[in-house]
């Protein structure tokens, strides 16, 4: 991981020198455990009861399998756990999701029973079915939700870092900097 370049001595003996002395901090974490160093930039390590793969959502396959109530108790779990957030105001935002996400569902329900297309008019006009853009619409309101409330990974791997030119960085380097 160092990078070396040679030197010439007056004897013209060939002397190698660690550049970017830097790189001595970019270890996998494996490795600073074994030398018991700390990594720059190593990151807290996600519980062990989160680290495992992504079910599917029970509701995906059965939309009467949608619970509102159990959605709201999961996701605060999942805050609790993963940011330690148990804001009492948080519950409204919750709430919010928890609706919106009972809207995208139903929507999902219209569009197996009546399909994508629909008849108006007495089956004079066919257009799109109107549960088609409904859906659309809450699923952007609810990234929005997610991504306040820390539930999408984007929003996840981007919690918590701070910009380089932004007000607090700049505080944080202090007046010289």
């Amino acid at each position: 991981p160092f990078l070396l370049q040679k030197e010439f001595t007056k004897g013209g003996v060939v002397k190698y020198i660690q550049e970017n002395r830097k790189m001595q901090n970019k270890l996998p974490p494996e490795l600073h455990i074994v030398q018991g160093t700390k990594g720059q930039n190593q990151g807290v390590l996600i519980p062990e009861s989160l680290r495992k793969r992504i079910p599917p959502a029970e509701w995906l396959d059965n939309p009467d399998a949608w619970d509102k109530r159990k959605f709201i108790i999961e996701t605060a779990d999942f805050l609790y756990i993963t940011y330690g957030i148990g804001n009492d105001q948080d519950k409204h935002t919750i709430s919010m999701l928890a609706d919106q996400m009972d809207l995208y569902i139903q929507c999902n329900k219209g569009i197996a029973e009546q399909g994508i297309i629909s008849e108006y008019n007495d089956g004079k006009t066919v257009g799109p079915n109107p549960h088609v853009a409904i859906r659309e619409k809450t699923l952007a309101k609810i990234i929005l939700l997610m991504n306040e409330l820390g539930l999408t990974p984007r929003s996840r791997l981007s919690s918590g870092k701070v910009e380089e030119n932004s007000s607090v960085a700049k505080f944080l380097r202090g007046p010289k900097g």
